[in-house]
This record gives structure tokens, sequence and C-alpha cells, in this order.
């Protein structure tokens, strides 16, 4: 019983909808404070990621590759915890290859919207193995933390 009682304890912490029942003005966030995250919905982040998604397409067309397991509508409805282990590894390693081709695009605004919709939908930040190689084309001391914190274990 003990263990079942963690078990939904951790669902519950890792749960982004479960986790804004518990504390309602806290929302991870990458570009905004946390009680301005918890006033957004699901649907206005996932519209900022959407348009910085396209912002970022122009710079480089390998990124369509991306755009439905990443930022399709169907992405809104993803919950990373429920996944079977084959699919949350197969989204960690899109997560991955998008974040190392968006690595040289790091410091545009178009960025830090589509890594907000990753922060907040996927759970970028507490995913266990995402790549550090993202931040390593920068040693931008005001950066380099936030991008450390949200994309590696």
């Amino acid at each position: 019983m003990a263990s079942l009682k963690n078990q939904l304890a951790t669902l519950a912490q890792s749960n982004p909808e479960t986790g804004r029942l518990k504390n309602p003005g806290r929302r991870d966030s990458y570009i905004y404070s946390p009680s301005q995250a918890a006033k957004l919905t699901i649907d206005q982040v996932h519209q900022i990621g959407v348009d910085g998604f396209q912002q970022i397409s122009l710079y480089d067309r390998l990124f369509q590759k991306f755009n439905q397991p990443l930022f399709g509508e169907a992405t809104k409805r993803i919950d990373r915890t429920l996944l079977d282990p084959n699919e949350a590894k197969l989204l960690t390693t899109t997560i991955e290859e998008f974040l190392i081709r968006l690595s040289p695009y790091l410091l545009s605004k178009p960025s830090a919207h589509v890594l907000e919709w990753l922060v907040r939908r996927f759970r970028s930040g507490h995913a266990p193995h995402h790549s550090p190689q993202i931040s390593s084309p920068f040693s931008i001391p005001s950066i380099s933390p936030k991008v450390t914190h949200w994309f590696t274990a």
C-alpha cells in the first residue's frame, strides 16, 4: 500500500495538470515568472510555441520534421508521465534532436517561445537525459544556467 501511495505522489508531482491543482499560483516556465506562467492556459502556451516554431523554421527547413511530434495540435493532450516506456523514449529522443538543432538559434526570441512550450508541455526540465549540448555553443552567463537547469538531469 505504501508503494502505491508513493507512486501516486510521484505521479501527482510530475504531472503538470495535477501539479497546477496543488499549487495554482506556480508554474514551471522558461520566460515567465511562476505567477505569470500560472495565468496562461495550455492553448495560449501552445500558440506561443507554435509561433516561435514557425519563425525558427524560416531559419532552417530541417526543423519541419519536428512540427507534428512537438508542436502539433495533438501534443496539447500528451502527458509524458503516462506514456509507455517506448513512447517516452521516442519523445525524449525527438526533443533532444530538436534542442541540438535549435542550439545555434538559442539566443533568439523565437527560441525562447519554443522552449517555453517544451518546458510547459513536455516537462523538459524534468526529463532524465536531455542533452546539455544545446548550451555548449554558449558561454553567456545570463542564459547558460537557465538552459542547463531546464534541460539537464
